[in-house]
């Protein structure tokens, strides 16, 4: 089997990561190699017969495995030579284990030698300067709400946005900071919700001079964002990351989500997390949160207050259905090189 690993995965044959499926969830399974492929068995005992189910390797992002999930080496092999990314996981895709610590987004990734530097060299060079870094996680904060707007503006995303304004709540992330009267939301893209109302917090972020002032303002713009969803769906919400029900489950599980994306774009292009922009600076993961949070905000905030008393895989399955019809991972992939180059 491992003989065959060079060339069953050619470079030309690979789907680009940014057209992949997004992320594939199991439970109680073994995941093994079965004629050349990877495939899962569900664990069930006292059964005559089981059935294995491909596992798409070429076309597959990120691999979850939850409870009761066990997994060959044959199976890493392949699956890091198709350039996936697999991450162990709770029930229900939460926490994200990775096998060393909850607290952190962990992910097993392929340690091929032939991974991209240019990237990485880049994003070296620019972490190493503090006003070019600084310049990154000021960009950054701006284009989650860009990315805001244009998420809200497709097809996809309108069924979960029915119960809200997603005006009024742009005109109030835009103009954060300012007066009532300093942006007259009309539409998204539209009129003074662009220029005034943008530019408002968009001057609060750029007259910032350090990261911690960044994130304090990234702090409250995440509350003011919870604030809005929570009056427009006429419920009481507190964040809490130890309840697994309602609103606060659906945003924890639909941010372990956003993790692996975010992690698959980074090892695509060959950025360790451990260089990030707000997040922690001193722990492993943080550029894998700084980068999340751009689908976190867009995707998953709306569909968790939305999807709050649905079943979690119909949540699941809907998360997915919206990363794919708005080319989340190509997003995040594209952001990331963008910010790459920023001087």
């Amino acid at each position: 089997m491992r003989e065959n690993v060079a060339w069953i995965f050619r470079g030309g044959d690979r789907i680009p990561t940014s057209h992949r499926d997004p992320f594939l969830y199991l439970e109680a399974c073994r995941v093994q190699v079965d004629d050349g492929r990877v495939v899962y068995w569900p664990s069930r005992r006292g059964t005559e017969k089981q059935y294995a189910f491909n596992i798409p390797a070429l076309n597959t992002a990120v691999l979850l495995l939850g409870p009761g999930c066990s997994i060959s080496s044959d199976a890493v092999e392949l699956l890091c030579a198709a350039n996936v990314v697999v991450g162990f996981t709770g029930s229900g895709s939460t926490p994200l284990q990775g096998g060393i610590d909850s607290g952190e987004p962990h992910f097993l990734s392929g340690a091929s030698e032939y991974r991209p530097t240019q990237y990485m060299q880049r994003w070296v060079s620019l972490w190493m300067d503090e006003k070019r870094r600084l310049a990154a996680a000021q960009s950054l904060l701006i284009r989650r709400n860009t990315e805001l707007e244009s998420i809200w503006k497709t097809r996809a995303m309108q069924p979960y946005l029915e119960s809200v304004s997603p005006q009024n709540i742009l005109a109030s992330l835009f103009r954060f900071g300012g007066s009532a009267s300093s942006a007259s939301p009309r539409g998204l893209r539209g009129g003074a919700l662009r220029t005034n109302g943008e530019h408002l917090f968009a001057q609060k972020v750029r007259e910032s001079q350090d990261e911690a002032t960044l994130l304090g303002l990234e702090g409250a713009r995440v509350k003011k964002l919870y604030q809005q969803f929570q009056v427009a769906h006429g419920i009481a919400f507190e964040r809490d990351t130890s309840e697994r029900r309602g609103v606060n489950g659906k945003l924890t599980m639909g941010n372990y989500i956003a993790y692996g994306l975010a992690a698959s774009a980074l090892y695509t292009l060959g950025i360790s997390f451990a260089f990030p922009l707000l997040h922690g600076k001193t722990r492993r993961g943080g550029l894998v949160f700084d980068v999340a949070d751009i689908l976190k905000d867009a995707v998953v905030v709306p569909m968790a207050f939305a999807l709050r008393d649905e079943d979690d895989a119909e949540f699941r399955r809907a998360v997915k259905t919206v990363l794919m019809d708005i080319e989340g991972l190509r997003r995040l992939i594209e952001i990331v090189v963008e910010l790459s180059e920023c001087s």
